[in-house]
């Protein structure tokens, strides 16, 4: 009596669902984003990274050399107008958390970039509403991207850089 009592008071609220969208919308969307970090001069180093704590959406290198900055960008794809607002909302102080632990995951399995200065950015991706998925991934150029860059920080002594 006493278990199913506690149970029912610590049983974990459901979150919002987010806007539904496609999986493969979410893959269109995380292909225009590259193809936007491309077009302003950074270097795609990788896409959808497994870590232990989660995935990182893309991995990016800004400049070259010693003064070459690691971009970890976090992507959301959305219907315009839908109910789940914008792309960048999204990425609330718990998503923050989990892409900083990812980050630092990533960073002690690549010796090479260990030491860089780290941005964490995100790319809000835009699709129109009525277009069918289809008709979006032949005209992508359909899909706006909101990129905001440094959206939030993270200690470096956090990802055991400091």
């Amino acid at each position: 009596m006493i278990r199913k009592a506690i149970t029912s008071v610590f049983r974990r609220r459901k979150k919002q669902p987010e806007e539904p969208v496609e999986p493969s919308l979410g893959r269109l969307g995380e292909r225009v984003a590259a193809r936007e970090l491309e077009k302003n001069g950074l270097r795609v180093l990788a896409r959808n990274v497994e870590t232990p704590c989660g995935e990182i959406d893309l991995v990016a290198m800004e400049g070259a050399g010693a003064s070459a900055i690691v971009v970890f960008a976090e992507v959301k794809t959305r219907r315009k107008g839908g109910w789940a607002g914008r792309g960048e909302d999204a990425v609330d102080r718990a998503k923050q958390d989990r892409l900083a632990r990812c980050a630092s995951a990533f960073l002690k399995r690549s010796r090479q970039l260990q030491g860089r200065d780290v941005r964490f950015d995100v790319l809000a991706v835009e699709a129109p509403r009525g277009i069918p998925e289809r008709e979006l991934r032949e005209t992508p150029d359909r899909l706006k991207v909101r990129w905001i860059q440094a959206a939030f920080h993270v200690d470096p002594r956090r990802l055991g850089l400091g």
